[in-house]
C-alpha cells in the first residue's frame, strides 16, 4: 500500500442538493484509484476535516453552499 501525500476531502451530505458536490467529487476520484491519494467524504465536523488530511502534504477540501 502507498502511503498518501495527498488527500481529497468531499464535504456534505450526498443527499441534499448543493450539499452534495463534496460526496459526489470524492466518489469520482475514489474511482480512479489513484495512488499515494487518500479520500474522505466527512460532514465538515472539525475533528474530521483534521484526521482527513494528517500527515499529507496537499490537501483538496471540496465543499459547496447554495445562497439564495
Amino acid at each position: 500500500m502507498t502511503t498518501p501525500w495527498a488527500a481529497v476531502i468531499g464535504v456534505g451530505n450526498e443527499f441534499c442538493h448543493d450539499d452534495g458536490i463534496g460526496p459526489a467529487l470524492a466518489t469520482e476520484v475514489q474511482h480512479r484509484n489513484l495512488p499515494g491519494v487518500r479520500v474522505v467524504t466527512t460532514d465538515g465536523e472539525p475533528t474530521g476535516l483534521l484526521d482527513a488530511w494528517a500527515d499529507v502534504t496537499l490537501a483538496v477540501v471540496v465543499d459547496a453552499v447554495l445562497c439564495q
